[in-house]
């Protein structure tokens, strides 16, 4: 054996354990099996030493993280996870406001059944999306497997927090935009009308391209209900402004939502629509904030009115317009005259 420091037996020879337990497959003693060599793995006459436990794990998580990267859940996308998205293009950041039922999730699970259902929705292409299970997840009900009789969304809960976005990556002849929808629930919004630490909450509203209040068009045709709805969504807008949360460069769209209710019920009295248009715009309008207004049916219950009624008109709207194409690149006519330029007495 060597006497330079610590050896260990080696042998060749498959399903020999000598250096385990120091018997030979064979039989033989070390020094006479023609199969086993002894090598030196310490010399201490040299400051080499084995490597550490540690290092060994250190080295192995290296290789690992090096070899593998981290993928999407695809499901709701937390705000971190949105920003490769952010940062490789101008994406339009929607948020879509409203108290509960109102409509927000089904109009998410709508357009992407119009995309599913059609080769081009609106004159455009569903290209991806880092949140197809989201996408799925918020859709379930909708689904025949779902065994439902009548299509349904399910409500998106409180306890997911404010931090939820699902992403679509659009396509049309000339570009691809990626849109990112919050998906968070109404009571957040409730929850500021009175509160204006949770409004300060809401500050992803800031970098907001596009503001979407939804209002439910059946709370407006109850005269039990109208009040309190007109009162919810001037508090909202109201306590968003005075927070200083809802910028002057966000778009605002007022989306009146299950239209079909609206246009199904022959004696509906549309006066009121014009009436709740007038006084948020009132509001907005205040603090010069571009507004328009939308009728849409994300999902009919009438078999004579088609769903997604309005959603190419607003889906038009979320990609053709940011806050931060607002002062679009022109080409600037400085007037020169190439004829009297000096270099032209230069000619070779």
């Amino acid at each position: 054996m060597s006497n330079t420091g610590v050896s260990k037996i080696i042998c060749i020879q498959e399903g020999c354990n000598i250096s385990v337990d120091g018997k030979c497959l064979e039989g033989l003693d070390k020094d006479n099996c023609p199969h086993c060599s002894i090598e030196d793995i310490l010399d201490l006459n040299t400051e080499s030493i084995l490597p550490s436990p540690t290092d060994e794990v250190s080295q192995t998580r290296n290789v690992v993280e090096n070899k593998y990267r981290k993928l999407y859940s695809a499901t709701a996308l937390k705000e971190e996870e949105t920003i490769s998205i952010t940062s490789r293009s101008l994406a339009r950041v929607i948020v879509l406001a409203g108290v509960p039922f109102s409509g927000k999730t089904t109009t998410i699970a709508s357009l992407y059944d119009s995309f599913l259902r059609n080769y081009s929705y609106a004159g455009y292409l569903f290209k991806s999306s880092k949140s197809l299970i989201g996408l799925e997840e918020i859709s379930f009900l909708s689904r025949s497997y779902s065994e439902r009789n009548k299509a349904d969304t399910q409500r998106t809960p409180y306890a997911i927090g404010k931090d939820n976005y699902i992403h679509f990556e659009i396509a049309d002849p000339n570009r691809c935009t990626d849109l990112l929808f919050t998906d968070i629930s109404g009571e957040h919004f409730e929850n500021a009308i009175n509160n204006k630490q949770d409004a300060e909450k809401l500050y992803f509203l800031r970098r907001a391209d596009h503001f979407t209040l939804f209002i439910d068009s059946s709370k407006l045709l109850n005269n039990h209900h109208r009040a309190f709805t007109r009162k919810q969504n001037r508090g909202i807008l109201k306590a968003l402004l005075e927070a200083n949360i809802l910028s002057s460069e966000t778009f605002v769209e007022i989306v009146f939502s299950k239209w079909d209710i609206v246009l199904d019920n022959k004696e509906s009295n549309n006066e009121v629509f014009i009436v709740v248009e007038n006084e948020l715009k009132d509001i907005l309008i205040s603090r010069k904030i571009q507004t328009t207004i939308h009728k849409i049916i994300s999902r009919s219950d009438f078999e004579n009115i088609d769903s997604g009624e309005g959603l190419d008109v607003l889906l038009n709207q979320w990609i053709n317009k940011s806050r931060y194409l607002r002062h679009p690149m022109t080409s600037i006519n400085r007037g020169y005259n190439l004829k009297n330029r000096e270099y032209l007495n230069f000619k070779y």
